[in-house]
């Protein structure tokens, strides 16, 4: 059974590393997903009227 490693938020150059000192070879398969979305924003908005208790 191959071994799964999963990477979470790694630089490019600390992945490398990690691969390297793994001994991931460059025909591994791997899969990066990102949350990268241009039609998705942060933002923060001060409460106008709070409600009060």
């Amino acid at each position: 059974v191959p071994p799964s490693i999963v990477f979470s938020m790694l630089p490019r150059h600390v992945l490398d590393e990690v691969c390297a000192k793994l001994k991931i070879g460059i025909d591994t398969i791997t899969v990066a997903f990102s949350n990268a979305r241009p039609d998705v924003a942060l933002s923060v908005w001060k409460i106008v009227h709070p409600v009060k208790h």
